[in-house]
């Protein structure tokens, strides 16, 4: 399995000599906060966005990492810095279309609080088994009819509560039309060794952790999320494939200033991050690790997340989950 390690010096080494058009660049050094401990997916995109931006956008562009409470100490931390474009916010879209309906309380609102600028990549999930399924079970329909015999069996596993694939295995058991039941792990390393294990029969886990498993021989991908198939697993159906077209999930993560940051700088970090995205390199690292590019900049990224919020307040309410303040 990739090591964070060798994940953040692959990409910090690789990614520092990319270049960008000059933009009138920032005289102070720029913070990219991650409200997520180093080598996960959004401190990932983030750190390969920042080698691009060095140099162009500012000439010292440093990812700061605040883990904690699934994302919210850093949300809350660059909410309230100077909006002069010096700090940047790099979050899943999830903790603004999903948190809401689940927190009872949040001290931030995305429209209130903070300028979306662009999405960076997006990264889809794994409906994985086991070591506790039978390897007969090789489709989501197998499955199915093997949670029908085995009804003490029907839960699934997730990385953390109140999360994209929290709520993608929720619709998954609505459209299968069984009552599974959600164990929520502190991380993906945890969820990873039960469903080795067999002590989870099934989990929903992101592309880039079911892909490291599944080349190991140590899970099986019955389906993923996205639209398309993966380059990295071209054998695995999509979910649509598989017979539940309404079933197309995957995580945006993006760029977002202080809301009073003026709108010359959020255009200028707009197109930086538009060109960074559309490069080669960038486009070739992100791939690597599973993710898929994407460069959604300002009122059209504004507008995706409205409605990433409405289409996930149905599913939540349905699923009566609250999280714990």
């Amino acid at each position: 399995m990739i090591q964070r390690r060798q994940i953040l010096t692959w990409i910090s080494g690789g990614l520092g000599g990319i270049a960008l058009p000059a933009l009138g660049q920032q005289d102070k050094v720029v913070r990219m906060i991650v409200g997520y401990p180093p080598g996960g997916g959004v401190d990932i995109s983030a750190r390969v966005i920042a080698g691009s931006l060095r140099g162009h956008y500012s000439e010292s562009v440093m990812v700061d990492n605040r883990p904690g409470a699934g994302g919210r100490i850093g949300i809350d931390l660059a909410k309230k810095a100077e909006p002069d474009g010096t700090t940047i916010l790099v979050a899943p879209n999830f903790v603004f279309t999903i948190y809401p309906h689940i927190y009872r309380q949040l001290a931030y609102e995305v429209t209130r609080d903070f300028a979306p600028v662009s999405s960076i990549c997006s990264i889809g999930y794994s409906v994985s088994v086991g070591s506790g399924v039978p390897s007969n079970v090789k489709t989501i329909a197998d499955y199915a009819q093997w949670l029908r015999a085995n009804p003490d069996k029907a839960s699934f596993g997730s990385g953390s509560p109140g999360t994209t694939p929290h709520f993608t295995g929720v619709m998954l058991a609505r459209e299968l039309g069984l009552p599974l039941v959600h164990v929520g792990y502190k991380g993906g390393a945890p969820l990873s060794q039960d469903l080795i294990g067999g002590q989870i029969p099934m989990a929903v886990q992101s592309l880039p952790e079911a892909y490291q498993l599944v080349k190991a021989g140590r899970v099986r991908s019955l389906a993923i999320t996205t639209a398309q198939r993966s380059p990295l697993l071209p054998d695995v159906p999509t979910l649509a494939e598989s017979g539940f077209p309404r079933l197309v999930v995957a995580d945006v993560f993006g760029a977002f200033l202080p809301i009073r940051t003026p709108k010359e700088r959020v255009r200028q970090l707009a197109t930086a991050i538009q060109t960074a995205v559309a490069l080669p390199e960038s486009q070739e690292s992100l791939q690597k690790l599973t993710f898929t590019p994407q460069a959604i900049t300002l009122d059209a990224y504004a507008q995706s997340l409205r409605r990433e919020f409405q289409d996930w307040g149905s599913v939540v309410q349905a699923s009566g989950f609250k999280a714990e303040d």
